[in-house]
């Protein structure tokens, strides 16, 4: 059993939190793509401090209050007295909150997601079809994440289905799949 980090946005960070969100997909290119069952993931994800740490580097900060930006989606303004926003991969392990336990690793290429995959992943159907509506909504997604290996390229992937755990992963006893 492995633990590695993967990065999410702040929609998909809240989107796993939610329990809504149980795959995701990767570049085989990817780390990610030895991944095995049983390893754990933690969740990476956008986040800031308050104002006054603004300047201070993410390992030097101790008992700091840290503002996760998936917790104000759909609220105005940023929470009150934080600082900047920090990308996800500059969140320390130690501050990272959502642990994912892969239960499922399949290679595969893009276009062969299915209904089911593609709803797994979080998305939300498109209204506009009756024929592959979440898959369609995932096309776009896709196409938002990865400019260089677009939808029509049908690149091979490693798909990830995972259950979560809403702790770090250093607090989590080593758990069966």
């Amino acid at each position: 059993m492995i633990k590695r980090p993967i990065l999410f946005t702040a929609p998909n960070a809240k989107l796993i939190l939610d329990d809504v969100k149980i795959q995701t997909r990767r570049l085989t290119t990817s780390p990610l793509s030895r991944a095995q069952v049983g390893d754990m993931l933690y969740v990476r994800e956008p986040w800031r401090t308050d104002e006054l740490n603004d300047q201070v580097k993410p390992s030097d900060l101790h008992n700091t209050p840290i503002f996760y930006e998936s917790d104000y989606i759909g609220k105005p303004g940023k929470p009150d007295g934080s600082g900047r926003l920090r990308p996800a991969m500059f969140l320390p392990r130690r501050l990272s909150r959502a642990t994912l336990i892969i239960t499922n690793v399949r290679t595969q290429f893009l276009h062969d997601i299915t209904e089911a995959d593609a709803k797994a992943e979080g998305v939300l159907p498109v209204t506009f079809t009756d024929y592959r509506p979440y898959t369609c909504a995932y096309r776009g997604l896709w196409d938002t994440l990865h400019p260089n290996n677009q939808w029509h390229t049908n690149p091979e992937i490693i798909a990830l289905t995972f259950k979560v755990v809403r702790q770090n992963v250093d607090a989590i006893e080593e758990v069966a799949a």
